[in-house]
């Protein structure tokens, strides 16, 4: 006897793409299908805003690749509104789910529990290194390629947008994929012919496509039948969620940079109203990090460093974003702000005010770093000139 059964879950939970990288969307609903008292099926409602989403889609998280993805034309979605996506766990992941009789409420328990143990684990890990091979054997519901995107949807006051893949034509059996009758996958592979048939296949899908209908029911027979294998040789996912976002931020502003070789870092070009210089954003994936620096285009010479530093000293005090920071060596001066993203995500809005907020501060104290260097004007009095063309403005 077959039967479903939805819980409320709630939760912000972490789905691993590796031991470097995760993601902590909200979970609405937890939904199983089961078949006398035993699981055949583990669906997973989620919500997340634009930015996560776009981590998602680029890295083809819970494989969604665009191959799979079934529209008419790919759908813009609004920033401001957040987006839903479904998911359903791999049928041979179930049964870690069955063996410990996992049922009703206590499904949900086991999430968060194996979510907070993980945490834990990590830290043993990384002292561990050999180890790591084993960890998605032992929490493998944690990992997002153990999970299939079904569908994409975003409610506007306009209507609902978004796309649906060719795992949503399956998720819908009475029976898993794999103990399904021949009925029911023909059944499946007919409605998704009939999806692409009504609204046309996108390049990616196109390119794949086989040459007769008849093979195309043969290939989707066998992806029914390996859904194991559910990967792509030709698509890399990256490992830098946070440099993606980084990238993506400036792409989007047109401001032009420069990728440092073999480093998760950026360098930039700005020029303010009281000079330019060079700028660099770094992402630290591992601690969920993201810094940024303007660094002064001259070096302090060794005659003027007390000075310089009694400056930066006086400027520093009572910085709430970012500090100065300089570096007696070479007599490098650079403005620094950062941010740590651990259990969220790095969307543009925080990116934007960590770096415009960095480029103003340095825009603002550069006349006074100037003035100490060029013209030997005491800390004390170009702090007190800082302050005056602040008012000013």
């Amino acid at each position: 006897m077959f039967s479903k059964i939805s819980i409320p879950v709630d939760s912000c939970i972490y789905l691993y793409k590796n031991l470097d990288c995760y993601i902590r969307p909200k979970f609405h609903e937890l939904s199983l299908a089961l078949k006398d008292k035993e699981i055949i099926g583990c669906q997973l409602s989620l919500e997340c805003d634009f930015d996560l989403y776009e981590i998602i889609r680029r890295n083809s998280l819970f494989n969604l690749f665009p191959e799979i993805c079934i529209h008419k034309a790919t759908p813009t979605f609004e920033a401001s509104s957040s987006i839903n996506v479904e998911i359903i766990l791999k049928p041979e992941n179930l049964r870690q789910l069955s063996q410990e009789n996992i049922a009703n409420d206590k499904a949900k328990l086991h999430f968060l529990k194996q979510s907070k143990a993980f945490q834990l684990t990590i830290l043993e890990i990384e002292r561990l290194p050999h180890s790591q091979s084993c960890i998605k054997t032992l929490y493998p519901l944690l990992f997002t390629e153990n999970w299939l995107a079904l569908s994409v949807q975003q409610h506007l006051p306009t209507g609902t947008i978004g796309y649906k893949t060719i795992w949503s034509h399956f998720s819908s059996l009475s029976s898993p994929i794999e103990e399904a009758s021949q009925e029911q996958v023909s059944e499946s592979i007919s409605n998704f012919i009939q999806d692409l048939a009504g609204i046309g296949i996108n390049s990616e899908t196109q390119q794949l496509a086989p040459d007769s209908l008849e093979e195309t029911a043969a290939l989707l027979r066998e992806l029914a039948s390996q859904t194991t294998d559910i990967t792509s040789p030709d698509i890399i996912i990256s490992k830098s969620l946070i440099f993606d976002s980084i990238i993506t931020f400036f792409k989007e502003e047109n401001w032009p940079f420069t990728k440092l070789k073999n480093q998760p870092v950026l360098r930039l070009a700005f020029e303010g109203k009281n000079g330019q210089w060079d700028c660099y954003a770094q992402a630290i994936e591992k601690k969920q990090q993201f810094v940024f620096y303007s660094v002064c285009s001259f070096p302090v010479p060794q005659d003027k460093i007390q000075s310089i530093a009694e400056l930066i000293t006086r400027a520093n005090y009572g910085m709430i974003l970012g500090n100065f920071e300089f570096d007696y060596t070479d007599g490098e001066i650079r403005y620094k702000t950062s941010i740590d993203v651990e259990g969220s995500t790095l969307d543009s809005a925080l990116i934007q005010n960590l770096v415009y907020t960095n480029i103003m501060t340095m825009d603002q104290y550069l006349p006074g770093i100037l003035a100490v260097l060029d013209q030997g004007v005491p800390p004390s009095q170009a702090i007190q000139l800082v302050e005056a063309n602040e008012s000013d403005a």
